[in-house]
């Protein structure tokens, strides 16, 4: 997970094994949903969360 934006962004990109890990971690409820996920193919996505806390959370999770 990258960071876009600064220190106080909260839209990352995510490689697709990333994406995939987030998309478990939401569908088993251990995460809630970021506000968008957008996928760019088979390279990974962009994705914006709704705080960074919920990003860092999201970091945790997909470790």
């Amino acid at each position: 997970m990258k960071q876009i934006g600064g220190g106080g962004s909260a839209l990352f990109s995510l490689t697709a094994a990333e994406l995939e890990k987030l998309r478990e971690a939401i569908e088993s409820n251990r995460l809630s949903s970021p506000i968008s996920i957008h996928p760019e193919g088979p390279a990974g996505g962009l994705v914006r969360f709704r705080s960074i806390d919920d990003a860092k959370l999201a970091m945790a999770a997909i470790a």
